[in-house]
């Protein structure tokens, strides 16, 4: 029997033959076994409800039960406070199946999905994208034990393609049928979300490609957008992943374009396909970073620890120690233009990152010539100011319409756009997905090995 009042919905069923009640009050599902609390969780754990021959179905995200009791228990405070609580490291997939009078179940699994999708609609289209061989090889692995059941039980209907090697994820991505799909989910690390990214950026239709949802699914070395959407302390919580590709809602991103000089590359074996031409006829290939880029130390441990992949994200911080030992410089000439909202000023970033997380921007429209580049390619000149930047320069100073060049030597030049670029490394602090911002640190180089002192821009 469902019994609903303002307060509280309530089914009465059998558990095995035992008395069971099903509540939803408060945000809260609860399950009463002979009047004990057996389960107790935010509506958001629960990922699905149905009904099929007098036997209701709930299956949701839950810790496993206590030692000292059967309980299996999530408070709101602990669902609040996620982003720092360990309890989220122990979700797992759990269902309970209990005898219901039909009629009356229906109803309440209907109420019970409404209240555990509030925003979003149940049941999504997800297309995985798995590249089995990402961070430690783990992707396959996590594929068949965790993502797969759980998008299933979760009612949604799923398409799992794995990648064969590299730029596959990319060449899906140009092809694939967009209204096939609610959301597409990246099991793998970083480069396979910068695969992805760029295969629906190199599209024709990419009006409509850029605004299919992404969600990662942590199995790389470093997984720095997962990490900056889900916090440090869940870096490795894969049940949460699948939770957000299940009822996550999209925000905007905004992506950093760079282009570099064709005849540089291998453009034979250069796979993406986006390509423009210098005022002289040279050419350039154009691509798309959601997350970060850099030259010198912070590129050469990235790169030249890719044999300690076994290592996870602990390669990048024995990478760095050791980079940092050979100290090696940095070639290159670095031009900045601040326009009219850049800073180097600590103070105003932390000000305008604590106002930009308070955007709720959900989606942006496509501009009309979304590969138009601002401020030129690599390949034109560029003018500096005959003011040279300073990082220790107040903003009053600053050149706003212009370049400005820094001739400090370097070790290193590190451009972002999420705050963490892995579990270990919360590489810029104030930057913001959508605030049309590109965050800069600078490593200056010094005749020391302990290089401490960074500069953001």
């Amino acid at each position: 029997m469902v019994e609903a009042d303002a307060a509280a919905t309530v089914l009465q069923g059998a558990y095995r033959g035992k008395p069971v009640a099903l509540t939803i009050h408060a945000l809260e599902f609860s399950v009463h076994l002979k009047d004990q609390l057996w389960v107790q969780l935010p509506v958001e754990l629960v990922l699905d409800a149905k009904v099929e021959d007098h036997t209701l179905t709930v299956s949701m995200l839950a810790p496993p039960a206590r030692r000292e009791s059967y309980q299996h228990l999530v408070s709101r405070e602990q669902w609040s406070e996620r982003h720092k609580q360990k309890v989220m490291q122990a979700l797992r997939l759990f269902s309970i199946q209990l005898k219901v009078h039909a009629p009356e179940a229906t109803v309440f699994a209907a109420a019970l999905l409404k209240a555990a999708y509030p925003r979003t609609t149940p049941h999504r289209r997800v297309l995985v994208l798995c590249n089995p061989q990402s961070g430690r090889g783990h992707g396959k692995h996590m594929l068949d034990i965790i993502v797969t059941p759980v998008l299933r039980r979760a009612g949604c209907m799923v398409t799992v393609i794995e990648t064969d090697g590299p730029w596959h994820a990319y060449r899906v991505c140009q092809t694939l049928s967009l209204q096939d799909y609610d959301v597409l989910a990246c099991v793998g690390g970083d480069g396979t979300v910068h695969e992805v990214v760029n295969g629906l950026a190199s599209r024709s239709d990419v009006a409509q490609s850029m605004q299919l949802p992404l969600a990662p699914i942590p199995c790389g070395s470093g997984n720095g957008l997962y990490v900056s959407l889900h916090g440090a302390e869940n870096g490795f919580v894969h049940h949460l992943a699948c939770l957000n590709v299940i009822k996550g809602t999209p925000h905007v991103h905004e992506l950093m374009c760079i282009t570099q000089s064709a005849q540089d590359l291998d453009t034979d074996a250069w796979p993406y396909t986006l390509r423009g031409h210098a005022a002289d006829g040279r050419e350039y290939v154009q691509y798309y970073s959601f997350m970060s880029q850099t030259i010198g130390i912070m590129a050469d441990l990235d790169i030249g620890t890719e044999a300690w992949r076994c290592l996870g994200d602990m390669r990048f911080v024995l990478g760095y120690l050791l980079h940092a030992i050979r100290n090696r410089p940095c070639h290159a000439d670095v031009d900045v233009w601040f326009g009219d909202h850049g800073t180097n000023s600590l103070t105003a970033m932390r000000q305008r990152s604590d106002a930009a997380s308070h955007s709720k921007e959900r989606q942006r429209p496509i501009p009309p010539a979304p590969h138009r580049l601002r401020c030129g390619s690599v390949l034109d000149p560029i003018s500096p100011s005959a003011t040279a930047y300073d990082p220790a320069m107040p903003d009053s100073a600053l050149v706003r319409q212009g370049w400005m060049r820094l001739a400090t030597p370097l070790s290193f030049v590190y451009t972002g756009k999420v705050p963490y670029v892995a579990r270990t490394l919360m590489a810029f602090p104030y930057t913001h997905p959508h605030d049309g911002l590109i965050d800069v640190v600078t490593q200056e180089r010094s005749g020391t090995i302990f290089m401490t002192k960074a500069r953001t821009t």
